[in-house]
């Protein structure tokens, strides 16, 4: 399959013309829009959500994700090779948290020979790629180089709102992981309570639990947790562990 994670909107013509790209080159892969509503522009919140995502693909998956406010500049084009999938897009720190998240992570920079326009990436450039990798089975075809993955502009977890769902609910970018004991959370000036699911806590009422995707998030039963708490992504969310406090 091709995944599409974009922050391209759906009331436009660009997804379509991806999909119209990917099917002139490959008539039998299947394309799955995974999410087309990304945060525009903000590549920080995409390079947490992108391994949150698309975490479960079958092995052999291509994932061509863009979020590229510089487009048509200097920063290189990256194909990366994680849990035996491929994932294709602007080096711009898209693909920073997967790579640190993943422990067989490769990310290489390649060139692409044929015309492309300068603010149309995703349709000129990684979706064609995407093609080639899927039509192969690997990056064979591809000209690409591997590039020491060092220093990244991200860190592995991030405590900040990074997404908020069609219900209101707000998700971070913070992992709950097995290790971590978080004694309290608060996020606007309120502190919540933790409960494991929607029906634990009173109609109405906010709390944060962790996600399907195993990140931190914020929700409300039966109702919006972002516009109660009036959320937006970027905000910042206040977790201290029971480390902290000893």
């Amino acid at each position: 399959m091709i995944v599409l994670l974009t922050d391209y909107g759906l009331s436009g013509p660009y997804v379509g013309q991806l999909h119209a790209v990917i099917k002139q080159r490959t008539r039998d892969a299947g394309i799955i829009d995974l999410c087309h509503c990304l945060p525009e522009f903000n590549v920080r919140s995409a390079a947490y959500l992108l391994p949150a995502f698309t975490q479960g693909l079958p092995v052999g998956a291509v994932v061509v994700c863009v979020v590229d406010p510089g487009v048509g500049s200097d920063r290189q084009h990256a194909l990366v090779e994680a849990n035996g999938c491929y994932y294709i897009g602007p080096d711009n720190g898209l693909f920073d948290v997967l790579i640190q998240r993943v422990q067989d992570a490769v990310k290489y920079h390649f060139q692409w020979p044929d015309p492309a326009s300068n603010t149309f990436h995703g349709r000129d450039v990684y979706a064609p790629v995407a093609c080639m990798v899927h039509e192969a089975g690997n990056r064979s075809e591809i000209d690409c180089q591997p590039v020491k993955t060092s220093s990244f502009q991200f860190a592995p977890d991030l405590d900040e709102i990074t997404y908020i769902d069609e219900f209101g609910n707000a998700m971070t970018g913070q992992r709950l992981l097995a290790e971590t004991k978080i004694a309290s959370l608060s996020v606007a000036n309120q502190a919540l309570q933790y409960a494991t699911k929607f029906s634990d806590v009173a109609e109405g009422e906010c709390f944060w639990y962790e996600n399907a995707y195993g990140l931190v998030e914020i929700a409300a039963n039966r109702s919006s947790a972002a516009a109660v708490l009036g959320l937006k992504v970027g905000d910042p969310v206040n977790i201290r562990s029971q480390a902290a406090l000893c």
